[in-house]
């Protein structure tokens, strides 16, 4: 797998570069090694090169192949971000690990990447919130450190969504990607809020729109009111309602980002990097022209490389803007997302 922006840079250099005064002290980000074109998927699809760029924004995905699982793509981010924050995983006191596409239902995957990395005994769980788990996972980290004392965090988002994709379906195949985005956050050293707003929902009504259909166990196991799928249209893939999402999805996000904004008592114009959730560079452009951001070199983006990587997309171009020095110490950094649930929602902090 590729780990971004570590290669031969050295620890002090990647540390100088992601770690700010309190908050999020270090980041790391993977992705497979294997990059899957727009020209190879026309190879078996109804589409082309030119038609996915121009409807989603996105020229390659990487697809994760054998030994890279979703906890080993959150392994290689979280070493990086452990590295950049100058810490070791023993001086962890919690793991948030948010993913749709776990590796196995029991243990869950903050258990096993735990193990990997030899933190033993600090609390880890799950966090599934698809496309906006990063957020959620970031702002519960913040309330537990502020709340009851637990020290660094990391927290990560990872998935393995081509696992889960029809690749005869155009509608979602062409969408997704692999990786895996890490952070350290430890708030406790600010003596001001590190997340200064925050903004965060989910709208079950919306359930339909991105969703798996089926149970996700043996029919035959299951309470009589909770098997009466049909099994000849349940499917193991993602489905989407792709123009209801749009249209939700940028009102959503909107809104929260007024939100967020509107509490900090800030503009879009006091926001020194912006970082959307890369679902769709047709979304991300409507939600940048109804919030009045203009200026480009302000926005994370990396949809036309990466894809949507669900909840590690965040964080993965959060890493990729902090290594290529898009934000400094005392900036304000605006994260939103939308997700399968519906989940979504912005998060403003100061770097």
């Amino acid at each position: 797998m590729a780990v971004a922006g570590l290669g031969s840079a050295n620890v002090q250099s990647i540390a100088e570069l992601s770690r700010g005064s309190a908050g999020i002290l270090g980041t790391g980000s993977a992705l497979p090694k294997r990059v899957l074109s727009n020209k190879e998927l026309s190879q078996f699809l109804d589409t082309t090169d030119e038609w996915i760029l121009d409807r989603v924004g996105i020229a390659t995905r990487h697809v994760a192949g054998e030994g890279e699982s979703t906890v080993d793509l959150a392994y290689a981010a979280s070493q990086q971000a452990l590295a950049a924050a100058g810490l070791s995983a023993q001086d962890i006191d919690l793991i948030l690990f948010a993913t749709v596409t776990g590796d196995q239902l029991l243990p869950s995957a903050a258990a096993l990447l735990q193990d990997r990395l030899g933190a033993s005994g600090c609390m880890a769980f799950d966090l599934a919130a698809a496309c906006s788990g990063f957020l959620f996972g970031l702002t519960v980290a913040d309330s537990m450190q502020r709340a009851s004392g637990f020290g660094p965090a990391l927290v990560i988002g990872s998935e393995n969504l081509s696992r889960m994709i029809d690749w005869t379906d155009r509608q979602t195949c062409v969408l997704f990607g692999d990786g895996a985005g890490a952070v350290v956050y430890d708030a406790r050293s600010s003596r001001q809020p590190v997340i200064l707003a925050s903004d965060l929902h989910t709208d079950g009504n919306k359930k339909d729109l991105i969703c798996r259909p089926g149970c996700a166990f043996p029919k035959a196991t299951l309470p009589a009111e909770i098997a009466s799928f049909d099994e000849n249209t349940a499917t193991p893939y993602v489905q989407m309602r792709g123009r209801e999402v749009f249209k939700s999805a940028v009102t959503m996000m909107c809104d929260s980002i007024e939100a967020v904004l509107a509490e900090a008592e800030c503009t879009i114009d006091d926001v020194k990097l912006f970082v959307p959730h890369q679902s769709n560079k047709r979304m991300v452009e409507a939600v940048c022209d109804r919030i009045g951001l203009t200026d480009w070199s302000r926005v994370a983006m990396n949809i036309e490389r990466v894809g949507n990587t669900s909840a590690a997309s965040i964080p993965i171009a959060l890493h990729e803007a902090v290594m290529e020095g898009g934000v400094e110490r005392g900036d304000l950094v605006l994260m939103t997302a939308v997700g399968a649930g519906i989940t979504y929602g912005s998060v403003l902090l100061r770097w």
